[in-house]
């Protein structure tokens, strides 16, 4: 059963992907669109800081401290990628780089997400669907910090990570020790902590705070009462 629900979990995240932030746009009334940014920014902000901070401590407490060492090589690696394709590029050659960036770190981004899901339903049926439902929000309104490509086939290859990461977790996840668990956790909070600040919550304008209060609240409550 719980197999049958990593796979309807990663396929929605897949469609979220696939959908993502610029094609999401143009599904939604712009109206929707800000206060669902808010809305998600939120929740993903309190996931990270209530739930995956505290279960990554864990893993350190037990395996060591260098494990802090992943949560900060995610947050610097797609820091230092971003940061380069900015100061090296320009014009339309800026675009053509951010889109194959994007391809790239996005699918290996999304795999690492399957496997991490799949690890996290295996230890609790609440913790699969916290994570769950924080990254497919996340995912439906801003996949990483750059566009990617609007080709429908790359779209597909990409939407595909998540499943295929899961996929794979399914199969040999009976291999996983808990330092490589807690060391993918580590890469996944650092990447999502750096996308969720920089660019999932709405800094200008565009931002409406109080559903950003709202996704914090919700999902804080949720967190609690699991």
């Amino acid at each position: 059963m719980i197999t049958w629900i990593i796979v309807i979990a990663a396929f929605i995240i897949a469609v979220a992907h696939f959908i993502n932030e610029e094609f999401y746009i143009r599904l939604t009334k712009e109206a929707f669109y800000h206060p669902s940014i808010s809305f998600s920014a939120g929740v993903s902000i309190t996931y990270v800081l209530l739930e995956m901070f505290p279960e990554f401590s864990i893993g350190v407490r037990a395996q060591g401290n260098y494990l802090f060492i992943f949560l900060l090589t995610g947050f610097v690696i797609v820091h230092l990628i971003e940061k380069y394709i900015y100061q090296h590029s320009s014009g339309k050659k800026t675009d053509d780089n951010l889109q194959l960036e994007g391809t790239v770190l996005s699918f290996i981004y999304h795999l690492v997400i399957g496997i991490l899901m799949v690890s996290l339903f295996k230890m609790s049926f609440s913790d699969g669907m916290l994570f769950f439902i924080a990254v497919a929000l996340h995912t439906s309104t801003n996949a990483l910090p750059v566009d990617t490509t609007l080709h429908l086939g790359g779209r597909i290859i990409m939407a595909s990570s998540t499943p295929l990461g899961a996929l794979f977790a399914i199969v040999f996840i009976p291999m996983m020790t808990a330092t490589a668990f807690y060391a993918l956790m580590g890469l996944v909070t650092g990447a999502l902590l750096f996308t969720v600040v920089r660019h999932n919550i709405p800094s200008t304008k565009e931002s409406r705070p109080v559903f950003f209060i709202i996704g914090v609240v919700v999902y804080t409550l949720v967190i609690l009462a699991i």
